[in-house]
């Protein structure tokens, strides 16, 4: 069993505990189970085995989709569109002066 592997099934041991005690609101559980996915997903790509990979990505696509939707954790939603926000693209033109020089050349 690879480190990836061991992860995935340790936040699915993570999204069992919090079902049978009732201390993890639903929609974290469903950020659990995305996250044990994906690591999944990631292994099956290391392994080379990509209809499972495909199979845990659509798996874990979903799984974070109900996350979000279902109010996900507030701080990490927070931090996500922060870090999303950095890679929006900026419109970048030369100054005309330098077009006229370029022009005239």
């Amino acid at each position: 069993m690879t480190l990836l592997a061991s992860i995935g099934y340790g936040f699915a041991a993570l999204a069992i505990a919090g079902i049978v005690t009732g201390r993890i609101k639903r929609h974290s559980i469903s950020g659990l189970i995305g996250a044990e996915f994906g690591a999944f997903a990631v292994n099956d790509i290391h392994r080379g085995d990509h209809l499972w990979a495909l199979a845990n990505t659509a798996a874990c696509a979903w799984f974070a989709y109900q996350w979000w939707t279902g109010g996900g954790d507030d701080d990490s939603k927070r931090r996500l569109r922060d870090w999303g926000r950095k890679f929006q693209g900026v419109r970048r033109t030369a100054p005309s002066a330098a077009r006229v020089q370029e022009v005239a050349a």
